[in-house]
C-alpha cells in the first residue's frame, strides 16, 4: 500500500509493552509518515499516540526506562491497597515535569481522534475525544486497571477505567468513524491469543455487585481474540486493514521489568516499523 491509502490507525495498548508501539510511531515520526484522518488509542496505546500526534520523538520510551525499577512507581506491598500495584498519580507527575505532552503541537484539524475508556459502571466502551486541557486526564483514564493500579478515575463527572475492557483493540470503531484502510499497531504476536487473567478473575469477584463490570471482566479477552482474528481474515465489505505486530513475546510483559527489556522491545519496534516503511516504497 502506498502512504496516502492509510486513513486509520489503532494503537493497542499493554502496560509497558507499549515500548514496541512507541518505536513504531517514533519511526513514522522520523520518516514523515503520518496520513492518518482516524486515531484511536487504548490504555498505554493512547499515550503514545499522544506523543506521536504532538511529534514528541522517544519521549515514552524515556518515561518507561526512567521510572521502571523507582518503587515509587511499581510497589508490590501496594498491590491490594487503593493505589494499586502501580502508581499512575506517579508516572503523571513524572511525565508532566520531565516529559510534558505538549498540546499546542497537536493538530486535530480534519481528524477524528479517540481515547478510549471504560464506563464503570456499565462495563460500556466510551470513546473520548481529545481536546486542549484533557489530553492528560484522559490517557490517565484510559490506563487505569483495576487493581493493578487505582482501579477508576472520574472524568467530565463519570467513572471511567481502561479501555481494554470493553474494546481491546477498536478496529471497528476506526471503520466506523470513516477509515476505509486502517493500519493496527499490536503489543503482542499477531498469533497471540488470551485466556482470562488472575486479574480478571480477582476483579470479578471484587466487583461481584455489579453484573455489568463482571461481564466486562469475563468477556474482554473473548473480545481481543475475535479481533485479532478478524486481523488475520482478508477484509471483505468497504474496509481494509493491515496490522504491525512483534515477532515474538515482548520482553515488557508482566511486572518483572528492566529498562534492558524496555529497549529490546523497543529495538524491535524500529525494526518492524522501517519494514513497514521500506514495504511501501516496493
Amino acid at each position: 500500500m502506498k502512504n496516502a491509502e492509510f486513513d486509520g490507525l489503532v494503537v493497542e495498548g499493554g502496560s509497558l509493552r507499549c515500548a514496541f508501539t512507541t518505536a513504531v510511531l517514533d519511526t513514522f515520526l522520523v520518516h514523515g509518515f503520518n496520513p492518518f484522518k482516524v486515531l484511536i488509542g487504548n490504555s498505554s496505546g493512547a499515550i503514545a499516540l499522544a506523543y506521536y500526534m504532538s511529534a514528541q520523538r522517544k519521549h515514552v520510551l524515556s518515561v518507561a526506562c526512567e521510572i521502571v525499577l523507582d518503587s515509587r512507581f511499581i510497589n508490590y506491598r501496594s498491590a491490594l491497597t487503593e493505589q494499586g500495584l502501580m502508581n499512575l498519580d506517579f508516572l503523571y507527575r513524572y511525565a508532566i515535569k520531565n516529559y510534558p505532552l505538549d498540546e499546542d503541537a497537536v493538530d486535530l484539524n480534519g481528524k477524528e481522534v479517540r481515547i478510549v475508556t471504560t464506563d464503570f459502571q456499565t462495563g460500556t466502551p466510551l470513546y473520548l475525544t481529545p481536546k486542549k486541557g484533557k489530553w492528560i486526564r484522559y490517557m490517565m483514564a484510559s490506563a487505569t486497571l483495576p487493581l493493578i493500579t487505582r482501579g477508576k478515575v472520574e472524568v467530565d463527572g463519570r467513572l471511567m477505567f481502561d479501555g481494554g475492557y470493553s474494546d481491546p483493540l477498536p478496529l471497528d470503531k476506526a471503520i466506523e468513524l470513516g477509515a476505509k484502510n486502517v493500519l493496527v499497531l499490536r503489543t503482542r504476536p499477531a498469533i497471540s491469543r488470551l485466556e482470562q487473567s488472575w486479574s480478571d478473575y480477582m476483579a470479578t469477584y471484587w466487583h461481584r455487585d455489579n453484573p455489568a463490570l463482571v461481564e466486562a471482566f469475563e468477556t474482554s479477552w473473548k473480545l481481543y481474540n475475535d479481533t485479532a482474528d478478524k486481523l488475520m481474515r482478508s477484509p471483505t465489505g468497504g474496509a481494509s486493514w493491515s496490522q504491525i505486530a512483534p515477532d515474538h513475546p515482548l520482553q515488557s510483559d508482566g511486572y518483572f521489568i528492566s529498562p534492558e527489556d524496555i529497549m529490546a522491545d523497543y529495538r524491535h519496534g524500529l525494526e518492524k516499523a522501517q519494514d513497514f516503511i521500506v514495504s511501501l516504497r516496493d
